[in-house]
């Protein structure tokens, strides 16, 4: 191959990457290759976001959390048992009776579940933690997002053990789609496991209510959450409205930064029992937040 035709042959892999009207034109002379490259780097990008939103609170790859480890799920759903580990995410039961059982996965699409599917059969995993029913929840470092059965709240709410002095953690109810609370103290699942299902998950002492933020007619729908820096954005929809509600920390304030690209929903009065300092801000009508000081 003279030096030229290499060159030329960079120029067109260079242009194919960066000129979408470029790569028209040279997927007709060579269709096949192209096609394939495009659907691996879709499959790449698709598979660590459709886990996150889903499913990265309960599964870790090398040890039991809230629910089973990579290890188990490699064993339990083999890749020629797709269908099944489809249908157990939208008809989950009880597998294991020191486990918490899965809510359903209703709202995940069936090519995100084979996605995610995909993703866990792909992650080799060595020294796989043994299952253990004693709960580690006090020994790990905050911020920890876990989904279980909670004192009121609906059923597999995410609590957030905030990254605070103070201990404090968030209640957020994933059928509602609004924070119920907020909680003092070191919060435990082991009550949860031990009876086997028939106690809720400690949380400390509640120290904030709240009613739903938005006024609304119709039920929400909720999507998931995406992780930043170990906190979660949980996003979900309003009125027809999709909104995203980010959980940070600053100078020891629990922040909440409530966003949408289209005007939010009607407010409502947010607080209620609390022994927090809770200050309400604007920016325009498609922002809000909300913080709440100890």
């Amino acid at each position: 191959m003279s030096y030229s035709n290499f060159f030329n042959g960079v120029l067109l892999g260079y242009a194919f990457c960066f000129t979408p009207c470029q790569s028209a034109e040279k997927q007709s002379e060579n269709p096949v290759p192209i096609k394939k490259k495009e659907n691996k780097k879709k499959s790449a990008k698709q598979a660590p976001e459709a886990f996150q939103l889903n499913c990265a609170a309960c599964h870790i790859s090398d040890r039991v959390s809230v629910g089973p480890s990579f290890t188990h799920i490699q064993e339990f759903y083999p890749k020629q048992k797709r269908k099944e580990f489809i249908e157990w995410c939208y008809n989950p039961g009880k597998r294991n009776p020191d486990m918490v059982q899965m809510p359903s996965m209703a709202h995940v699409k069936k090519e995100d579940l084979a996605i995610i599917h995909d993703y866990i059969l792909s992650v080799k995993v060595r020294n796989p933690q043994p299952l253990s029913n004693v709960d580690d929840y006090p020994n790990k470092k905050r911020p920890r997002v876990i989904r279980t059965f909670l004192p009121k709240s609906g059923p597999a709410s995410v609590l957030v053990a905030l990254p605070l002095k103070k201990k404090l953690n968030l209640v957020w109810d994933t059928t509602q789609c609004r924070l119920r609370y907020i909680s003092a103290g070191e919060a435990d699942n082991y009550p949860y496991l031990k009876a086997n299902g028939n106690a809720l998950a400690e949380v400390g002492k509640i120290i904030y209510t709240e009613k739903s933020l938005f006024k609304s007619e119709k039920p929400p729908t909720y999507h998931g959450y995406k992780m930043k820096y170990g906190l979660p954005t949980f996003l979900y929809t309003v009125e027809g409205v999709r909104i995203e509600e980010s959980i940070t920390v600053a100078d020891e304030a629990l922040v909440r930064r409530i966003l949408s690209k289209s005007t939010l929903p009607t407010l409502n009065h947010i607080a209620e029992d609390s022994t927090l300092t809770t200050k309400l801000s604007r920016e325009g009508d498609k922002i809000i937040i909300i913080k709440h000081h100890f």
